[in-house]
């Protein structure tokens, strides 16, 4: 799996060195390099030009699954696959229309996180 990320976005260790200073700080160069390399059995997935990810299935079956992926208060998701009963879980759950699974996983883990400040209190 590679990850690039914007200056500013995320620090890097300190020990993590680029292997030609000289070079630009553009993105797309990792990246490109990440995917030809693994040019049929990869997938990327760019957030503007903020930050992309990119990774190297084990099995090139996953290739044909489907991904969906969001971001939502600073919280991402890549979901694979997908649920039959989306649109009961979003109606049950007050959700919109539109809400896909990565979306309804999102909502599901911020609520549970929310929730975890204030759960059973002690006697």
């Amino acid at each position: 799996m590679l990850g690039v990320f914007k200056n500013g976005i995320v620090s890097p260790p300190k020990e993590l060195k680029s292997p030609n200073p000289n070079q630009s700080n553009n993105q797309s160069t990792p990246l490109q390099a990440f995917l030809s390399s693994h040019q049929y059995n990869a997938s990327s997935i760019s957030s503007g030009n903020n930050a992309s990810l990119a990774y190297a299935h084990s099995s090139p079956s996953l290739l044909a699954t489907q991904r969906l992926y969001c971001s939502v208060d600073d919280v991402h998701c890549i979901f694979l696959g997908s649920l039959n009963n989306v649109c009961a879980l979003n109606k049950q759950y007050g959700l919109a229309k539109g809400t896909n699974e990565s979306m309804f996983v999102i909502q599901a883990y911020k609520t549970l996180r929310d929730r975890s400040p204030f759960g059973p209190q002690g006697p």
